[in-house]
């Protein structure tokens, strides 16, 4: 099973993620993708994860996720100050991994009904949502979600 996270900038926000995701169980990989080198290793270096900042290599990696985790702007083309460009936003939505979006009013976006909330305690919510997840997957015996 592939887990990805995809960040840009300075990668804080990924990198929370992923150090909560640190020791996925079973044959789990994690990607940590960046729109930039600086934000995939951050990534990486605190998850173990291997980092992927090449654009080919994130729109491949992309295309097989089984899990995608990031901020709302990852829906939105031109997020991230302007690093997200519109042909990773088009791989995202194209990309048939089951997707956990922290719901965050930041990038030029409004979601309503999200509360102010610390991102800490997101960040928290979305990551053991994606570990149930994958647990219950491989309870099942299953290698996808």
């Amino acid at each position: 099973m592939t887990v990805c996270i995809l960040d840009g900038r300075g990668g804080g926000m990924g990198a929370a993620m992923a150090e909560r995701l640190r020791g996925l169980p079973g044959a789990c990989s994690l990607l940590c993708l960046g729109t930039n080198p600086f934000a995939a290793q951050r990534m990486a270096e605190v998850s173990g994860g291997i980092a992927v900042y090449e654009p080919g290599e994130v729109l491949a990696a992309l295309a097989d996720a089984d899990i995608l985790l990031g901020t709302a702007g990852i829906l939105n083309a031109g997020a991230l100050k302007g690093e997200l460009s519109a042909e990773v936003a088009a791989a995202v939505a194209r990309s048939s991994a089951k997707k956990y979006i922290l719901p965050m009013n930041r990038c030029g976006l409004y979601v309503a009904g999200v509360a102010d909330r610390p991102a800490a305690e997101l960040i928290a919510e979305l990551c053991d949502a994606v570990r149930a997840e994958i647990t219950a997957a491989h309870k099942r015996g299953i290698a996808e979600v």
